[in-house]
């Protein structure tokens, strides 16, 4: 093969790889790195909930877990008092329709099951925003995600709902060239997951004959844990 045979198959060969190139380089660019969390600080949380009147066990944790569109912290649940337990996790969305109770609490892995609501739920709406409240085996179950906010703890069920909580990033093309370089992180978003589990006959209903003996009002619990995880 003579040297001009040689150069045009260079030419050649370097036409067809720049462009491939390129194209991936562009791509890597513009794929959305999988979101990554950090986890809650133990001894704040038992700071806070202390804080706040709450004389807490610790019970198991579960090791964080993430995928490309959603990652999950260490989740960590504790005992307030017989039959009422708090579970805890940061959550991280990179999709704003995903920003919802209802994907956050799938079943992404075994020890994580029981957080899916089961049956219809109620979305009720208190001081600090938005709360789901449905059940869950034998167990009645108060969920939201707590987003800090000026003033104090601003929560919320659906993506309508958080979407607006949550802090919105420019999307005109100045910022879209600032997340590409590197200048600006790609947009996301990220709250508190509260899940608060208790027995049923601890939950307040329709007064029965005969002697009854007074349970705690989980609702009057749970107006006292939001501004106690407010900003963990």
């Amino acid at each position: 093969m003579t040297r001009s045979q040689d150069q045009r198959s260079l030419r050649l060969t370097l036409a067809v790889l720049l462009p491939l190139a390129a194209t991936s380089a562009l791509a890597a660019l513009l794929r959305l790195p999988g979101p990554q969390v950090g986890d809650l600080s133990e001894s704040t949380v038992r700071h806070r909930l202390a804080e706040a009147g709450f004389s807490v066990r610790t019970l198991p944790s579960v090791a964080p877990w993430r995928s490309d569109g959603i990652a999950l912290s260490t989740l960590r649940t504790y005992q307030l008092q017989p039959g009422l337990e708090l579970r805890l996790q940061r959550v991280k969305i990179w999709r704003r329709a995903d920003f919802q109770l209802a994907y956050m609490t799938r079943p992404w892995t075994e020890a994580r099951r029981d957080l899916a609501l089961e049956g219809p739920r109620r979305v009720v709406r208190g001081p600090a925003g938005f709360h789901a409240i449905a059940g869950r085996g034998t167990a009645a179950v108060r969920q939201t995600c707590l987003l800090a906010a000026p003033g104090g703890a601003a929560s919320g069920v659906t993506a309508a709902q958080l979407g607006a909580l949550a802090d919105q990033r420019a999307s005109g093309p100045a910022a879209l060239a600032a997340r590409l370089v590197g200048l600006e992180p790609n947009r996301s978003w990220q709250c508190l997951l509260v899940s608060l589990h208790s027995d049923r006959q601890l939950q307040p209903g329709p007064r029965q004959p005969g002697p009854r003996q007074p349970g705690p009002r989980v609702d009057g619990l749970w107006a006292r844990l939001m501004p106690a995880l407010t900003e963990l």
